[in-house]
């Protein structure tokens, strides 16, 4: 619908209450929408509200679960790990994020591992695990390539070339900054 269409470019500006009532309308049309639900609660995330949004992840968690919808569930896992770092629950953020690699695992990696693996990169990162964040990154960059989303490669780009930063390896962080930047011009 065009309210999921217009909640998704909100998302991507970072105006998540915005874009959690233009979903929220999306419901009202398709309510049983496995995708609009995962997008209402990353939205919900997104202005703030992390208690609600913590709700609704499971809720979806729940629901793709037994609807046997690997690609929302393996998301929504992703987004419920990625709130949970944002609390620095690590722990529990860390073995959601082994859910949602089990999810992709198991189907083959037909959905979306590109943003569980940045995920997993950013907790590795956090605990000071550079290394292994570049491992994460690098296979998420294959990804993204591979399925031709230039923004991510940006991002991705950009995060390998911070962690290079702190490797204190500033030749290699110039260059693939400088290929971030051309990504996302």
């Amino acid at each position: 619908t065009e309210s999921f269409a217009r909640g998704q470019d909100l998302q991507l500006k970072g105006m998540g209450a915005e874009a959690a009532d233009l979903f929220r309308a999306a419901l009202t049309q398709a309510p049983d929408n496995l995708k609009i639900q995962y997008e209402l609660a990353g939205s919900v995330r997104m202005s703030g509200d992390m208690e609600l949004a913590t709700t609704m992840f499971n809720h979806v968690i729940e629901k793709a679960r037994a609807a046997d919808d690997t690609e929302v569930l393996g998301a929504a896992l992703n987004g419920l790990g990625a709130l949970q770092l944002t609390l620095r629950d690590d722990e529990t953020a860390l073995a959601t994020f082994n859910q949602a690699l089990g999810v992709l695992e198991a189907t083959g990696y037909e959905t979306a591992p590109g943003q569980l693996l940045s995920s997993l990169a950013n907790l590795k990162v956090r605990t000071r695990d550079v290394a292994k964040a570049n491992e994460y990154l690098t296979e998420a960059l294959d990804y993204f390539r591979l399925v031709g989303d230039r923004r991510a490669e940006g991002n991705t780009l950009q995060d390998i070339g911070h962690n290079a930063v702190q490797l204190y390896e500033f030749e290699k962080a110039e260059t693939i900054l400088n290929q971030a930047l051309v990504m996302r011009t």
